[in-house]
């Protein structure tokens, strides 16, 4: 669970499109973006004549329209990042766009998370890599020296993917961070599941 609600340094670029989002769109218009952008992420989900459509609905040029949609696809690019629970982008949003709005991206976000989240392993990871085989081997080396009984631990991982075969040995130090590693990614895999 992440404790830490600050998910991104939000720059003067940022803040003005938040600004804006804000003051001129209404939660109304602002769920169709989120809900619309969040069923297709990562790919885009507006033409060029949705986008003109959107910035003549708000009032406001094309450049901006673009921005206001360009703002919600880095928000689903750092929810989805840092596995961040709905609450806790709510609580983080709600000081930039305001308690309704920031309501509005938590429940797209709430929606369309799990189904994000594994278009993106789709896109970005099986595409390239398509892992075939996997091994390992693990070793305990003691010596033999009564007075300085010392022991060194190794293990080896191979991993074929796209037919590369590449080796991994690890000390006992490595070991147990490879392993703290593939928590952590457990971890992030079962927040968004539950």
């Amino acid at each position: 669970v992440q404790t830490n609600l600050r998910m991104f340094e939000v720059t003067a670029s940022l803040k003005e499109i938040f600004t804006f989002t804000k003051e001129n769109i209404t939660p109304d218009v602002y769920k169709r973006l989120c809900n619309k952008i969040g069923a297709v992420y990562p790919a885009e989900a507006l033409s060029g004549e949705e986008t003109s459509r959107l910035a003549s609905n708000l009032g406001c040029d094309e450049t901006l329209g673009l921005r206001v949609i360009q703002a919600v696809y880095f928000l689903y690019s750092k929810a989805s990042y840092n596995t961040t629970k709905p609450g806790h982008v709510q609580a983080f949003l709600v000081p930039h766009l305001g308690e309704e709005n920031a309501g509005v991206f938590a429940e797209a976000w709430s929606n369309h998370a799990v189904d994000i989240v594994a278009r993106l392993k789709v896109s970005r990871i099986s595409n390239k890599y398509n892992c075939t085989k996997m091994a390992w081997e693990s070793t305990v080396s003691i010596s033999s020296d009564q007075a300085a009984r010392l022991s060194y631990t190794e293990a080896v991982l191979q991993i074929t993917a796209s037919g590369e075969t590449s080796n991994v040995a690890f000390d006992y130090e490595g070991l147990m961070k490879f392993y703290g590693e593939l928590e952590k990614i457990q971890s992030a895999a079962d927040n968004l599941a539950s």
